[in-house]
Protein backbone atom coordinates (compact mmCIF):
# COMPACT_ATOMS: atom_id res chain seq x y z
CA UNK A 1 0.00 0.00 0.00
CA UNK A 2 3.16 2.30 0.93
CA UNK A 3 4.62 1.90 -2.72
CA UNK A 4 1.08 2.46 -4.20
CA UNK A 5 0.54 5.82 -2.09
CA UNK A 6 4.18 6.94 -2.80
CA UNK A 7 3.43 6.42 -6.90
CA UNK A 8 -0.06 8.12 -6.78
CA UNK A 9 1.68 11.34 -4.94
CA UNK A 10 4.34 11.02 -7.59
CA UNK A 11 1.78 11.32 -10.49
CA UNK A 12 0.05 14.15 -8.39
CA UNK A 13 3.33 15.89 -8.16
CA UNK A 14 4.32 15.82 -11.75
CA UNK A 15 0.80 16.68 -12.74
CA UNK A 16 0.86 19.69 -10.55
CA UNK A 17 4.29 20.50 -12.22
CA UNK A 18 3.47 20.47 -15.95
CA UNK A 19 -0.11 22.60 -15.13
CA UNK A 20 1.97 25.79 -14.07
CA UNK A 21 1.95 28.04 -17.41
CA UNK A 22 5.18 30.50 -17.67
CA UNK A 23 4.33 33.59 -16.78
CA UNK A 24 6.23 36.85 -18.86
CA UNK A 25 6.36 40.62 -19.10
CA UNK A 26 6.52 42.66 -22.13
CA UNK A 27 8.64 45.56 -21.63
CA UNK A 28 7.42 47.65 -25.29
CA UNK A 29 3.74 49.31 -24.23
CA UNK A 30 0.93 48.74 -25.95
CA UNK A 31 0.73 51.34 -29.15
CA UNK A 32 4.37 52.11 -29.45
CA UNK A 33 5.07 54.54 -32.63
CA UNK A 34 7.94 52.99 -35.44
CA UNK A 35 8.46 55.97 -37.58
CA UNK A 36 11.19 57.24 -39.12
CA UNK A 37 13.58 57.81 -36.34
CA UNK A 38 13.80 55.32 -34.78
CA UNK A 39 12.32 52.61 -37.99
CA UNK A 40 12.11 49.78 -35.68
CA UNK A 41 11.46 48.73 -32.29
CA UNK A 42 13.29 46.14 -30.21
CA UNK A 43 10.16 44.06 -28.34
CA UNK A 44 11.74 42.29 -25.21
CA UNK A 45 9.61 39.78 -23.09
CA UNK A 46 11.14 38.36 -19.63
CA UNK A 47 9.75 35.64 -17.84
CA UNK A 48 8.09 36.15 -14.49
CA UNK A 49 7.33 32.73 -13.09
CA UNK A 50 9.31 30.14 -11.44
CA UNK A 51 10.04 28.35 -14.60
CA UNK A 52 13.65 27.53 -15.89
CA UNK A 53 14.75 27.62 -19.29
CA UNK A 54 10.94 29.61 -20.90
CA UNK A 55 11.80 30.60 -24.55
CA UNK A 56 9.20 33.02 -26.80
CA UNK A 57 8.48 32.78 -29.88
CA UNK A 58 7.27 36.35 -31.63
CA UNK A 59 4.76 35.99 -34.17
CA UNK A 60 3.61 38.85 -36.73
CA UNK A 61 -0.08 39.02 -37.79
CA UNK A 62 0.89 40.26 -41.43
CA UNK A 63 4.16 38.56 -42.39
CA UNK A 64 4.00 35.55 -39.83
CA UNK A 65 7.43 34.29 -37.25
CA UNK A 66 9.62 36.47 -36.40
CA UNK A 67 12.71 35.11 -36.16
CA UNK A 68 15.08 38.29 -34.72
CA UNK A 69 14.78 40.71 -31.34
CA UNK A 70 14.33 43.42 -33.44
CA UNK A 71 10.94 44.03 -34.79
CA UNK A 72 9.74 46.13 -37.96
CA UNK A 73 6.46 47.94 -37.10
CA UNK A 74 6.15 49.34 -40.45
CA UNK A 75 3.94 46.62 -41.72
CA UNK A 76 2.02 47.41 -45.45
CA UNK A 77 -1.30 48.35 -43.55
CA UNK A 78 0.28 50.68 -41.41
CA UNK A 79 0.21 48.66 -38.04
CA UNK A 80 1.30 45.54 -37.19
CA UNK A 81 0.72 42.86 -34.04
CA UNK A 82 2.64 40.37 -32.62
CA UNK A 83 1.84 36.98 -30.33
CA UNK A 84 4.49 36.22 -28.02
CA UNK A 85 4.07 32.50 -27.31
CA UNK A 86 6.16 31.92 -23.70
CA UNK A 87 7.46 27.47 -23.54
CA UNK A 88 9.25 25.54 -20.54
CA UNK A 89 10.48 22.08 -20.93
CA UNK A 90 9.02 22.19 -17.34
CA UNK A 91 5.58 22.87 -18.70
CA UNK A 92 3.35 21.53 -21.18
CA UNK A 93 1.47 24.74 -21.12
CA UNK A 94 1.90 27.45 -23.29
CA UNK A 95 1.31 31.03 -22.28
CA UNK A 96 0.54 34.07 -25.06
CA UNK A 97 0.22 37.76 -24.93
CA UNK A 98 -0.19 40.34 -27.47
CA UNK A 99 1.54 43.41 -28.50
CA UNK A 100 0.17 46.47 -31.46
CA UNK A 101 2.19 48.57 -32.77
CA UNK A 102 1.53 51.43 -35.10
CA UNK A 103 3.32 53.33 -37.50
CA UNK A 104 3.58 56.82 -38.48
CA UNK A 105 6.22 58.01 -41.04
CA UNK A 106 4.44 61.36 -42.09
CA UNK A 107 6.98 64.08 -42.73
CA UNK A 108 6.14 67.75 -42.34
CA UNK A 109 6.16 70.07 -45.46
CA UNK A 110 8.50 72.88 -46.12
CA UNK A 111 7.41 76.51 -47.47
CA UNK A 112 10.24 78.33 -48.22
CA UNK A 113 10.54 82.34 -49.19
CA UNK A 114 12.49 83.67 -51.15
CA UNK A 115 13.93 80.17 -52.96
CA UNK A 116 17.20 82.84 -54.33
CA UNK A 117 18.35 85.73 -52.26
CA UNK A 118 20.52 88.65 -53.95
CA UNK A 119 23.82 89.83 -51.88
CA UNK A 120 24.94 93.33 -52.52
CA UNK A 121 27.97 95.14 -51.12
CA UNK A 122 27.54 97.15 -48.02
CA UNK A 123 24.06 96.04 -47.95
CA UNK A 124 21.97 93.99 -45.80
CA UNK A 125 21.71 90.10 -45.24
CA UNK A 126 19.30 87.95 -47.58
CA UNK A 127 16.40 87.13 -45.13
CA UNK A 128 14.73 83.37 -46.13
CA UNK A 129 11.75 82.27 -43.73
CA UNK A 130 11.31 78.62 -43.98
CA UNK A 131 7.22 77.78 -42.41
CA UNK A 132 6.51 73.84 -41.84
CA UNK A 133 3.15 72.15 -41.89
CA UNK A 134 1.51 70.86 -39.38
CA UNK A 135 3.50 73.52 -36.64
CA UNK A 136 2.82 71.42 -33.59
CA UNK A 137 6.12 69.20 -32.25
CA UNK A 138 7.84 70.09 -35.38
CA UNK A 139 11.63 71.66 -35.01
CA UNK A 140 13.27 73.16 -37.73
CA UNK A 141 17.30 74.80 -38.22
CA UNK A 142 19.58 75.94 -41.07
CA UNK A 143 22.74 74.65 -42.31
CA UNK A 144 25.47 76.69 -43.99
CA UNK A 145 27.15 75.73 -47.14
CA UNK A 146 30.14 74.26 -45.46
CA UNK A 147 27.94 71.92 -43.54
CA UNK A 148 28.14 73.70 -39.86
CA UNK A 149 24.65 74.37 -38.07
CA UNK A 150 23.16 77.66 -38.41
CA UNK A 151 20.94 77.42 -35.20
CA UNK A 152 19.81 75.29 -33.37
CA UNK A 153 16.77 73.78 -33.32
CA UNK A 154 13.87 75.66 -33.18
CA UNK A 155 9.90 75.85 -33.68
CA UNK A 156 8.30 77.10 -37.12
CA UNK A 157 8.79 79.51 -38.50
CA UNK A 158 13.12 79.53 -39.13
CA UNK A 159 14.23 82.35 -40.12
CA UNK A 160 18.13 82.35 -42.13
CA UNK A 161 20.09 86.08 -42.81
CA UNK A 162 22.48 84.73 -44.58
CA UNK A 163 25.61 87.27 -45.41
CA UNK A 164 27.60 85.06 -48.17
CA UNK A 165 26.78 83.12 -50.90
CA UNK A 166 26.15 79.53 -51.76
CA UNK A 167 23.54 76.95 -50.97
CA UNK A 168 21.95 76.59 -47.61
CA UNK A 169 19.34 73.71 -46.26
CA UNK A 170 16.74 74.23 -43.89
CA UNK A 171 15.60 70.71 -41.69
CA UNK A 172 12.40 70.12 -40.16
CA UNK A 173 12.05 67.69 -37.90
CA UNK A 174 8.24 65.79 -36.59
CA UNK A 175 8.97 65.36 -32.93
CA UNK A 176 6.59 62.63 -32.78
CA UNK A 177 7.84 60.17 -35.02
CA UNK A 178 11.61 61.59 -36.30
CA UNK A 179 10.42 61.88 -39.72
CA UNK A 180 12.58 64.62 -41.89
CA UNK A 181 11.66 67.22 -44.67
CA UNK A 182 14.53 69.25 -46.27
CA UNK A 183 14.29 72.34 -48.86
CA UNK A 184 17.67 74.22 -49.80
CA UNK A 185 17.69 78.10 -50.63
CA UNK A 186 20.53 79.84 -53.48
CA UNK A 187 21.92 83.03 -52.45
CA UNK A 188 23.60 84.65 -55.19
CA UNK A 189 25.98 88.05 -55.33
CA UNK A 190 29.40 89.63 -54.66
CA UNK A 191 30.88 91.64 -52.11
CA UNK A 192 34.10 91.69 -54.35
CA UNK A 193 35.10 94.91 -55.62
CA UNK A 194 35.41 94.86 -59.43
CA UNK A 195 38.75 96.66 -60.66
CA UNK A 196 38.64 99.16 -62.95
CA UNK A 197 41.27 101.68 -65.50
CA UNK A 198 41.07 105.21 -66.82
CA UNK A 199 42.40 105.79 -70.27
CA UNK A 200 42.51 107.97 -73.01
CA UNK A 201 44.41 108.50 -75.84
CA UNK A 202 45.05 111.84 -76.10
CA UNK A 203 47.00 111.77 -72.51
CA UNK A 204 45.84 113.79 -69.62
CA UNK A 205 47.11 117.56 -71.02
CA UNK A 206 44.20 119.72 -73.10
CA UNK A 207 45.96 121.83 -75.37
CA UNK A 208 44.95 124.80 -77.52
CA UNK A 209 44.82 122.22 -80.34
CA UNK A 210 43.32 119.73 -78.14
CA UNK A 211 40.06 121.05 -76.50
CA UNK A 212 38.84 118.08 -75.01
CA UNK A 213 39.93 114.64 -74.53
CA UNK A 214 37.89 111.52 -74.53
CA UNK A 215 38.25 109.72 -71.48
CA UNK A 216 36.94 105.66 -70.76
CA UNK A 217 36.40 103.17 -68.30
CA UNK A 218 38.01 99.40 -68.67
CA UNK A 219 36.35 97.32 -66.29
CA UNK A 220 36.76 93.35 -65.44
CA UNK A 221 33.89 93.06 -63.92
CA UNK A 222 30.83 91.61 -65.79
CA UNK A 223 28.34 91.47 -63.49
CA UNK A 224 25.37 93.43 -65.31
CA UNK A 225 23.89 95.90 -64.96
CA UNK A 226 27.27 98.41 -64.76
CA UNK A 227 26.45 102.52 -64.21
CA UNK A 228 29.41 104.55 -65.06
CA UNK A 229 29.66 108.20 -63.17
CA UNK A 230 32.49 110.94 -63.79
CA UNK A 231 32.64 114.18 -61.20
CA UNK A 232 34.28 117.31 -61.96
CA UNK A 233 35.63 118.00 -58.82
CA UNK A 234 36.70 121.30 -59.74
CA UNK A 235 33.42 122.49 -60.84
CA UNK A 236 31.36 120.72 -58.92
CA UNK A 237 29.63 118.89 -62.15
CA UNK A 238 28.71 115.40 -62.37
CA UNK A 239 27.79 113.17 -66.33
CA UNK A 240 26.68 109.86 -66.23
CA UNK A 241 27.51 108.52 -69.04
CA UNK A 242 25.73 104.92 -70.16
CA UNK A 243 29.25 103.22 -71.91
CA UNK A 244 31.41 104.99 -69.75
CA UNK A 245 33.07 107.30 -71.99
CA UNK A 246 33.59 111.04 -70.99
CA UNK A 247 34.56 114.10 -73.21
CA UNK A 248 36.71 116.24 -70.28
CA UNK A 249 36.66 119.64 -72.05
CA UNK A 250 37.93 121.40 -68.79
CA UNK A 251 41.11 121.14 -66.53
CA UNK A 252 40.47 119.86 -63.52
CA UNK A 253 40.11 116.53 -61.14
CA UNK A 254 38.22 114.36 -61.77
CA UNK A 255 36.72 111.03 -60.06
CA UNK A 256 35.65 107.97 -62.67
CA UNK A 257 33.34 105.71 -60.38
CA UNK A 258 31.62 102.63 -61.36
CA UNK A 259 29.21 100.86 -59.94
CA UNK A 260 28.10 96.86 -60.87
CA UNK A 261 25.17 94.91 -60.60
CA UNK A 262 25.61 94.12 -57.09
CA UNK A 263 26.12 97.70 -55.84
CA UNK A 264 29.81 97.34 -55.67
CA UNK A 265 31.51 100.34 -56.53
CA UNK A 266 35.17 101.47 -57.13
CA UNK A 267 36.46 104.92 -58.05
CA UNK A 268 39.48 105.97 -59.46
CA UNK A 269 40.82 110.32 -59.80
CA UNK A 270 42.04 111.57 -63.08
CA UNK A 271 43.72 115.32 -63.04
CA UNK A 272 43.15 116.57 -66.34
CA UNK A 273 45.57 119.48 -67.01
CA UNK A 274 45.67 122.24 -69.55
CA UNK A 275 48.88 123.88 -71.70
CA UNK A 276 46.92 126.36 -73.76
CA UNK A 277 47.08 129.91 -72.96
CA UNK A 278 45.47 132.04 -76.07
CA UNK A 279 43.19 133.02 -74.53
CA UNK A 280 42.81 133.75 -70.89
CA UNK A 281 39.74 134.65 -68.93
CA UNK A 282 39.55 137.77 -67.77
CA UNK A 283 36.04 137.72 -66.19
CA UNK A 284 35.50 140.79 -63.52
CA UNK A 285 32.21 141.53 -63.50
CA UNK A 286 30.33 143.03 -62.09
CA UNK A 287 27.85 140.86 -59.27
CA UNK A 288 24.50 141.36 -60.66
CA UNK A 289 26.62 140.10 -64.03
CA UNK A 290 25.69 136.18 -64.45
CA UNK A 291 26.53 133.49 -67.24
CA UNK A 292 24.51 130.03 -66.64
CA UNK A 293 24.49 127.33 -67.30
CA UNK A 294 27.94 126.47 -67.35
CA UNK A 295 28.98 124.13 -68.64
CA UNK A 296 25.92 123.56 -70.97
CA UNK A 297 25.08 121.32 -73.03
CA UNK A 298 23.57 124.30 -75.73
CA UNK A 299 21.55 127.46 -74.11
CA UNK A 300 23.18 130.07 -72.21
CA UNK A 301 21.75 132.91 -70.46
CA UNK A 302 23.37 136.10 -69.83
CA UNK A 303 21.56 138.01 -66.86
CA UNK A 304 22.10 141.37 -65.36
CA UNK A 305 24.29 142.82 -68.64
CA UNK A 306 23.92 146.23 -70.50
CA UNK A 307 23.04 146.98 -74.12
CA UNK A 308 26.21 145.83 -76.07
CA UNK A 309 27.45 143.11 -78.00
CA UNK A 310 28.39 139.83 -77.28
CA UNK A 311 31.14 137.75 -79.33
CA UNK A 312 31.61 133.98 -78.83
CA UNK A 313 35.39 133.37 -79.42
CA UNK A 314 36.85 130.00 -79.69
CA UNK A 315 40.40 128.78 -78.07
CA UNK A 316 42.34 130.44 -80.83
CA UNK A 317 39.93 133.67 -80.19
CA UNK A 318 38.42 133.21 -83.95
CA UNK A 319 34.80 134.67 -83.50
CA UNK A 320 31.80 131.13 -84.11
CA UNK A 321 29.20 133.77 -83.06
CA UNK A 322 28.44 137.83 -82.87
CA UNK A 323 25.02 139.35 -81.74
CA UNK A 324 24.00 142.69 -80.20
CA UNK A 325 21.59 142.94 -76.79
CA UNK A 326 19.76 144.68 -74.71
CA UNK A 327 19.38 145.54 -71.53
CA UNK A 328 18.53 142.85 -68.95
CA UNK A 329 18.79 139.10 -70.16
CA UNK A 330 19.61 137.43 -73.28
CA UNK A 331 20.11 133.65 -74.43
CA UNK A 332 22.23 132.73 -76.82
CA UNK A 333 22.18 129.35 -78.55
CA UNK A 334 25.26 127.01 -78.23
CA UNK A 335 24.03 123.88 -79.62
CA UNK A 336 25.30 123.90 -83.16
CA UNK A 337 29.01 124.35 -81.70
CA UNK A 338 31.08 121.44 -81.31
CA UNK A 339 32.02 120.34 -77.69
CA UNK A 340 34.87 122.03 -76.35
CA UNK A 341 35.90 125.19 -74.39
CA UNK A 342 34.60 129.07 -75.45
CA UNK A 343 34.97 132.58 -74.57
CA UNK A 344 32.46 134.97 -73.96
CA UNK A 345 33.86 138.42 -75.19
CA UNK A 346 31.35 141.02 -73.76
CA UNK A 347 31.28 144.57 -74.96
CA UNK A 348 28.97 147.12 -73.19
CA UNK A 349 28.93 150.82 -71.95
CA UNK A 350 30.95 149.90 -68.64
CA UNK A 351 33.64 148.09 -70.14
CA UNK A 352 34.66 144.73 -71.87
CA UNK A 353 34.67 141.39 -70.00
CA UNK A 354 35.49 137.37 -71.17
CA UNK A 355 34.05 133.95 -69.62
CA UNK A 356 35.23 130.94 -69.91
CA UNK A 357 32.11 128.62 -71.43
CA UNK A 358 32.13 124.92 -71.73
CA UNK A 359 30.39 123.39 -74.42
CA UNK A 360 29.54 119.74 -73.37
Amino acid sequence: MKNIFSLLMGVLLFTKVNAQCPTFIISTPQGTVVGCNPASVILTAANSSTLSNVTFTWVSATTGTATGATINGTAPTGSNTYTVLASSPASTCISTQQISLSSNTVAPTVTVSPLIGTLICNGPPVTFTAVSSPTTNVTGYWINPGGSLYNSPVASPVVLSAKSMGTYSVVFVNGSNGCATSNTVSVIGSTVIPTMSVSSSMGYTLSCLTVCLNMSITTTSSVAPISYTWTNVTTSTTATPANGAFLACTPGLYIATLKDGFGCTVSQSVSVLSTCTGIDDELNMEDNLVVYPNPTTGKIKISGIEKGEVMVLDVFGRIVKNVDIEDGEKELDLSTLPSGIYYLQMTQSSGSFKKKIIKQ
